[in-house]
């Protein structure tokens, strides 16, 4: 009894052996072991035939062409390549040729010589050769091109030759009514189309892999092994077995055999076929050549009969039936290809034109989309630049005018309404603007909220009058996502006159934009005319930007203080932060020059936060000492930045300087425009819950009540100078101090301080200390100074110098 143990080991050894046999048993070598027994049976087959006894060598060659079709069963079982029926039809050819061979093998036994005119060795040795033409007849396939009308003129040409043949070669040697009649046409006719499938079969394919080569060089041996055997028959009139015949049969099943059980065969694939070829001028002529063949032979058949044979009648004109039936169909084949290739020409030819058809559509689509504007319809920048180079530049050109418009704030709609809001309101100003625009002239959109219109045959005057008329227009109120909106609008005129050099259009809208810069930068709401002395302004003002950026990065700016003091005690109750720049090939640069260009162009934002750092750092050790506050100027980008209150806090931080410690001032414009935007009013209270004071500056410019005031997030009301600038002759019961009074009261009552700017005199000081003012600040107790000379003024009370010599403040 076997123990599991062993059983184990039993099952383990059994799968091992398994596994041995499966790499031993790999396609290369089963084809390398078959041409080792089945090249021995053959070799053995070969000696035998030539000088051996006739059974043995019957036997030697039955073995031979056995081994051959078993090896050619075992291929196509374990190679699975394509175009399967073919292959197999190769095999049943090759059986069919085996069974030849037994018979012969069973007649050799029995009378002890081989018969090849027995019925059995004949019919089945001709039934190998139909079965090898239809075999690779399908195998043609493989070439992927022209397999119909190929396979075509292949069967017409071997059929015209056997015709040839028959009525030239057979017929005049091989008496009527014999059996070698019979074989004399089956044999030379399967002979002839075989090889005519060769031939195919090596144009189409090639000889791609082994496997093709060795079939094709086997076919060619069978047709080689026919001829041997037709020979005798049209010499002697009897079917006779030559002395090659045998050899190149047990060659052909060895080539045969090799073909089909070699590895390559698996990787067999058909090329891609791209439809039949066209019929060349050398075939038609061949075609052509080979359609009269049937009636000739018929003729000579004719001719040359002495007598009326049935065969020698019959088999002509079947062969001619079948030929002009080939020649038919290949014409049928010609003609369907040739409606095919004019329906293929006709679609393509009307694809063409509907393809030209869409390109030119789709041509003027992106033309339109090039040169207009997709939210508006609009003229766009590119054809309004084409408009205006032309309209420049054509002979006899009259007064042309270029007109820009940019709406105020129109920033504010999107950033409120949202730009869906923003977009319909662009679309609601076109309409208006095309109301408006005299025929013949361009209006386009330029991009954003800047719009153009091109006026190219008009009067100075006119266009003037049609530029305040535009501007003008836009002012109506218009009705956005419910809620009504009123915006102005800045225009810049430029004047193209005769009389003027012309210039390109490039620079015809450059000098336009200037003009609407000047006339935003103007107080926004006008029509400015381009004038040369504009572009220099604005070539400083590029310059000045250049400047800007430079002194940012390399460090050319500097904090000066301008001493808050207190009229009760003399001491310096806080300084205010200003910026100062000074480069280092150049006098000082004024602040009213620099800081509207750095609000301009967006510098502000790291100037001001820069300022900022810096004055905290100077500032704490004054505050630790002296109990001095700082105040920091703060722009209106500035204040709009969601990232404000989180730089400001930041900056207190990292100088350790506490909240109570800062005041942030803000201009009353930009305070009343900003007051209806919560989030920055949010981050206002947000830095009053650290204790950072607010204060308005400049108090009494933006013309807005104290009523408004007190309902904003401020704790500081800084009077303008206006408020302190009055005759020394005025009285403090006068209009003016009155006034300020008045004020001063108001800002009491609401709980709020006070600091009056602007003080240069003594008789100013002494009407505020009336007035009851405490703080006060302007060159009376000195310029805006390095942190390093502030110190000075806060250790000893802020004595002022000599009544009313002081200059006045240039600017922050």
């Amino acid at each position: 009894m076997t123990r599991p143990a062993d059983l184990r080991i039993t099952t383990a050894d059994a799968t091992t052996a398994g596994a041995d046999r499966a790499r031993w048993l790999t396609p290369h070598r089963i084809f390398a072991t078959y041409l080792v027994l089945a090249g021995g049976l053959a070799a053995a087959a070969i000696v035998l035939s030539v000088d051996g006894p006739p059974l043995l060598s019957s036997g030697a060659r039955l073995l031979a062409g056995a081994a051959a079709v078993a090896a050619m069963v075992i291929g196509v079982l374990l190679h699975r390549p394509v175009v399967k029926a073919g292959w197999w039809l190769v095999v049943a050819g090759s059986v069919a040729g085996l069974l030849a061979t037994g018979a012969g093998f069973v007649s050799t036994a029995q009378t002890g010589d081989f018969q090849p005119e027995e019925w059995s060795y004949a019919a089945l040795a001709a039934a190998q050769l139909p079965l090898y033409v239809a075999g690779l007849a399908l195998l043609a396939r493989l070439g992927g091109r022209g397999t119909k009308t190929d396979l075509l003129d292949a069967v017409t040409i071997g059929l015209a030759t056997f015709l040839v043949l028959f009525a030239l070669v057979i017929r005049p040697v091989v008496p009527p009514g014999s059996f070698a009649l019979l074989v004399a046409i089956s044999l030379p006719l399967g002979a002839l189309l075989l090889l005519a499938m060769v031939v195919r079969l090596l144009l189409s394919v090639g000889v791609p892999n082994p496997a093709l080569g060795l079939l094709l060089l086997g076919m060619l041996t069978r047709v080689a092994a026919t001829v041997t055997l037709l020979v005798p028959a049209l010499t002697s009139g009897s079917l006779q077995v030559g002395p090659l015949t045998r050899p190149l049969s047990v060659i052909s099943y060895l080539l045969l055999g090799a073909a089909l059980l070699h590895p390559s065969l698996r990787h067999t694939r058909p090329r891609p076929n791209p439809g039949d070829d066209a019929v060349s001028k050398r075939r038609m002529a061949v075609l052509a050549i080979f359609a009269v063949v049937a009636p000739v032979a018929v003729i000579i058949e004719v001719r040359q009969a002495s007598e009326v044979d049935a065969v020698g009648v019959t088999m002509p004109l079947v062969a001619a039936a079948g030929l002009l039936l080939l020649l038919v169909g290949r014409l049928g084949i010609t003609a369907d290809m040739a409606q095919r290739r004019a329906a293929e020409l006709a679609r393509r030819s009307e694809d063409l034109a509907q393809a030209v058809a869409d390109q030119q559509e789709l041509q003027q689509q992106l033309r339109h989309q090039a040169l207009h504007d997709p939210l508006t319809g609009l003229a766009n920048r590119l054809m309004v630049t084409e408009r205006l180079e032309w309209a420049l530049h054509r002979t006899g050109a009259g007064t042309q005018a270029l007109i820009l418009l940019d709406l105020d704030r129109f920033k504010d709609v999107n950033d409120t309404l949202g730009h869906p809001a923003g977009d319909e309101l662009l679309v609601e100003i076109s309409h208006q603007l095309l109301a408006i625009t005299p025929a013949g002239s361009t209006l386009a959109r330029l991009g954003g909220d800047e719009f153009a219109v091109l006026v190219e045959e008009t009067s100075p005057s006119q266009a003037r009058q049609l530029a305040d008329q535009l501007r003008r227009a836009l002012r109506q109120p218009y009705r956005i996502d419910g809620q009504e909106l009123a915006l102005s609008t800045s225009v810049g005129l430029l004047i193209a006159e005769p009389t003027i050099p012309r210039t390109s259009a490039a620079n015809a809208l450059r000098d336009a934009d200037v003009a609407l810069s000047a006339a935003k930068a103007a107080g926004r709401d006008r029509v400015v005319q381009f004038r040369p002395e504009l572009r220099t302004a604005q070539r400083n003002v590029s310059r000045l930007s250049a400047g800007l950026r430079r002194a940012l990065a390399e460090d050319e700016f500097a904090v000066h203080y301008q001493p808050v003091v207190d009229t009760e005690t003399g001491q310096v109750a806080a300084v205010e932060a200003l910026a100062r720049w000074q480069p280092p090939d150049r006098p000082a640069v004024s602040p009213a020059e620099f800081i509207p260009v750095a609000e301009e162009t967006g510098l502000i934002r790291p100037l001001g936060a820069w300022v900022l750092r810096q004055a905290c750092l100077d500032a704490r050790p004054w505050y630790d000492q002296h109990a001095v506050g700082l105040a920091v100027n703060v722009s209106p980008q500035q204040l709009t930045d969601p990232d404000f209150a989180d730089l400001v806090l930041s900056a207190l931080r990292e100088a350790g300087l506490p909240g109570n410690g800062l005041i942030v001032e803000v201009t009353e414009s930009s305070l009343v425009a900003t007051a209806a935007n919560s989030d920055t009013l949010r981050q206002l209270d947000r830095l009053r819950e650290h204790g950072v004071r607010v204060a308005i500056d400049d108090f009494g410019t933006g013309y807005s009540s104290l009523a408004y005031v007190a309902r904003l997030p401020v704790d500081i009301v800084k009077l303008d100078r206006s408020f302190v600038q009055h005759p020394p002759q005025a009285t403090p019961d006068g209009q003016g101090w009155a006034f300020t009074r008045a004020v001063l009261q108001l800002v009491e009552s609401l709980q709020l301080q006070a600091i009056a700017e602007g003080v240069e005199t003594l008789d100013q000081l002494e009407q505020l200390r009336a007035l009851r003012c405490r703080l006060v600040q302007g060159f009376l107790f000195g310029r805006p100074m390095p942190g390093e000379l502030i110190v000075q003024s806060l250790t000893a009370a802020a004595e002022p110098p000599a009544p009313a010599t002081a200059p006045r403040r240039v600017g922050r």
